[in-house]
């Protein structure tokens, strides 16, 4: 029983955490209402070129769960398209956090409730890592909270006109260095995977700059979100391509480490041409996977985008040279930083351990 006593109380912590969401509206200053109908009493075709669209209008009923106007039955008018794009689809039991005048009507449908779903969701991930990884599943969360604290500052601090370049470069630093403690603990392979890091995001960052510094011109700066309003979006491009492929870096840094520490551990006398022959076998084995992973992160953040551009009848081609640009160097990047990455740790993964084998 005891060894399944873990597994039992992180159970009962992901359930508390749905039925506390569930049962929670009263601490909500905004009134929320809970959709209990929906009538679409009208429906309309609309044709822009070629596109065609169909929109429906509909009278959504529900009841205020919290506040003042709580158990009151209220409706409000609501018109969404099939395609979604620039309106909501609500469906029956979904709540929404509303606007009430004071005769008790509504007079603004501030957003979807989602709280009560990300919420659980984030307790599971918690939950899973607690039961999988044990008491490093505990630094991880750690690390994840500490990273998350360290790019507010460097945002707060961005608005204190301090450049963000200048914030990331450091931060980088301390949350690559912070990562590796806390996940692999203080030893030598964590030191030597926070050097070839640093060293890598270093190269790589210079590599990237000459090149974005050269096709400057072609780089189309003007289809990042928000790029009207940042005073500073070239800076904030970079340090986006400098922070792309951290977490591939990091990666390969600690696995490369820990095989050769393993290696060499376990046979001090090992050649150096040996080691460099097993380092390339298992950067073989994970360059595929990560250049992967590194590929279908870009694609998710540039594909609701093509999309909705291709579906107003741009080409293709048109469509990824004018949005899909920025993710594409973006992943470049991150496969630059990979690849530099395993020649620069295992060059100094070697040379530390090796050193120390022969003391």
């Amino acid at each position: 029983m005891k060894k399944y006593l873990k597994y039992i109380i992180l159970f009962i912590i992901f359930l508390s955490s749905i039925i506390f969401m569930n049962n929670n509206e009263e601490l909500y200053h905004t009134p929320i209402l809970k959709i209990t109908n929906i009538y679409i009493h009208d429906t309309d075709i609309q044709y822009n070129d070629t596109l065609k669209e169909e929109y429906y209008y509909e009278t959504i009923t529900g009841k205020i769960i919290n506040g003042k106007f709580k158990n009151k039955e209220l409706s409000f008018e609501n018109i969404h398209s099939f395609s979604g794009v620039y309106d909501e689809e609500y469906a029956k039991g979904d709540e929404v956090f509303v606007s009430i005048n004071d005769n008790g009507s509504i007079s603004e449908v501030i957003n979807l409730r989602r709280d009560k779903y990300l919420v659980p969701l984030f307790v599971l991930a918690i939950c899973l890592l607690l039961a999988i990884c044990n008491l490093k599943g505990l630094y991880t969360i750690i690390s994840l909270i500490l990273n998350m604290a360290i790019i507010l500052t460097i945002t707060y601090l961005r608005d204190q006109n301090i450049s963000i370049f200048l914030l990331f470069g450091i931060g980088v630093i301390i949350m690559s260095s912070l990562s590796l403690l806390l996940t692999s603990g203080k030893n030598i392979k964590t030191k030597i995977a926070i050097l070839s890091t640093i060293v890598s995001l270093f190269i790589t960052f210079i590599i990237s700059f000459t090149i974005i510094k050269i096709f400057n011109n072609d780089i189309p700066y003007w289809y990042m979100d928000y790029v009207d309003i940042l005073y500073d979006y070239k800076e904030v491009f970079l340090v986006s391509v400098l922070i792309s492929g951290l977490g591939a870096i990091m990666d390969i840094s600690i696995s490369i480490t820990s095989t050769l520490n393993e290696i060499i551990t376990n046979s001090p006398r090992i050649s150096k041409r040996s080691l460099i022959k097993s380092g390339n076998n298992l950067s073989e084995d994970i360059l595929g996977t990560m250049v992967n992973v590194l590929l279908f992160t870009s694609i998710s953040g540039c594909m609701p985008m093509l999309i909705y551009v291709m579906r107003n009848n741009i080409g293709i081609m048109t469509a990824i040279n004018m949005y899909a640009k920025i993710e594409l160097i973006r992943f470049m990047t991150g496969c630059i930083g990979i690849l530099v990455t395993i020649p620069i740790t295992m060059n100094i993964a070697i040379y530390f351990l090796k050193r120390r084998a022969s003391k």
